[in-house]
């Protein structure tokens, strides 16, 4: 183990402060903060060739893509304890789970240039039987769509048949000479 004044003196807070800074993620940048040297030459060796692998796929204008990944952690920690989801969070965790979809498939197609980091993607679950139907049912805004269930559609048609006729009565109590005295503009 390194000592803290030596690896102080070796300016390591400095480099792990740009490294943190150059992550994709929140989530990267956090367990690269929190991480230590790697235990073994062959670990340290590893890592850096499938560095070079990833810096050589965006040197041929083959960057990972690495977009719409959300920090999902707490959402799937709360599902675990049986909590359900809110919209928003069952969006990140869909847009994440197609977004590491396109990483694997990205690194699959490419395994000729970068084929550690291939061998990682084939790791990766394939999620797409918990992403597709989430995604299928909110629209851009993340609104659930009606098509979403089979009961979603009518329920929100009686909803907007009820509201219509409140309006109507509403209005109609509104004009009533009975109830005029007691009603005032604001």
């Amino acid at each position: 183990m390194i000592s803290a004044k030596a690896l102080d003196d070796l300016g390591w807070p400095t480099l792990v402060d740009h490294w943190a800074r150059r992550c994709a993620t929140t989530r990267g940048a956090a367990s690269v903060r929190a991480s230590q040297l790697l235990p073994t030459i062959e670990e340290a060796q590893l890592r850096a060739a499938e560095i070079t692998e990833a810096r050589g796929l965006a040197s041929r204008d083959l960057r990972l893509p690495l977009g719409s990944i959300s920090d999902i952690a707490a959402a799937i920690e709360r599902v675990r304890k049986a909590a359900a989801l809110d919209a928003p969070d069952l969006v990140a965790v869909a847009t994440t789970g197609r977004s590491m979809a396109r990483v694997r498939t990205h690194l699959r197609e490419h395994a000729e240039h970068a084929p550690r980091l291939a061998a990682r993607a084939e790791q990766m679950a394939d999620l797409g039987h918990v992403y597709h139907p989430i995604l299928e049912g909110f629209d851009a805004d993340g609104k659930l769509v009606d098509h979403a269930s089979d009961a979603l559609g009518p329920l929100r048609r009686a909803l907007a048949g009820i509201k219509n006729q409140l309006e109507k009565r509403m209005g109609t109590l509104l004009v009533d000479e009975r109830f005029a005295p007691y009603l005032q503009d604001a």
